[in-house]
Formats: structure tokens, sequence, C-alpha cells
């Protein structure tokens, strides 16, 4: 599958929410991280952008760094050491395969990566 580059930033970051949320109900997160409610952290861990808004505002950045990052807001919104090398590596892929079409499919880049 072929996705475009935010939705697939959005993905992750709620991959990362929900991993840190772990069994605790959306609702117990939210009050105890002060995001707005267990609605809010629904949109985030499904990766959903809300009409009219930035997917993440910076206090909700600012919080949810310091609970899954230790603060890194970096580590947050693109991942680890490996995974920032893994979202390069997609970009680079795609700009040499399609231009500015989205992003590549991993399955499909470590494919081609095996071939040359």
């Amino acid at each position: 599958m072929v996705q475009k580059f935010d939705e697939y930033l959005f993905q992750e970051i709620g991959r990362r929410v929900l991993t840190a949320r772990g069994n605790l109900s959306q609702e117990i997160f939210a009050n105890q991280e002060m995001i707005q409610n267990a609605s809010r952290v629904s949109q985030i861990e499904k990766g959903k952008k809300v009409e009219g808004r930035n997917y993440l505002s910076s206090s909700e950045i600012e919080t949810l760094s310091k609970i899954i990052t230790n603060g890194d807001q970096i580590a947050l919104l693109f991942g680890d050491t490996y995974q920032r090398k893994e979202l390069l590596s997609s970009i680079l892929c795609t700009i040499a395969l399609n231009g500015n079409k989205p992003i590549v499919n991993m399955d499909i880049r470590h494919k081609l990566q095996r071939k040359f």
C-alpha cells in the first residue's frame, strides 16, 4: 500500500501513543496526561487529523514527548534512530523512483534494496 507522507507520520505517532498507553483506558490516559479527552486520544492513536486543526498541538507534542520519549520531541514525531533511518531511506527511494508521488511501501523498498 502506498500512502501520503503526513498520513504515514500520523499513523506512526499514533502507534507510539497506543504503545505508551498500554493497558490504561483512553479516558484514564487522557486524564493522567492532561490531554483533552478520550476521544482526542483515540484520534491521535488512529492517526486521524481533525479538519481545521493541526494533527497535534504544540502542548500535546510537549506532553506526549515527556511521557513517551523523555521529552525528545523529534523521537515522538519521527521515531528512534532506526525508524528515522528507515523513514529517510523511504523518502530518498520515493524521490529516486517517483518524484513527488506518495511514500513507497516499506515492503517494496526492502525488495528494491536487495536488487541494487
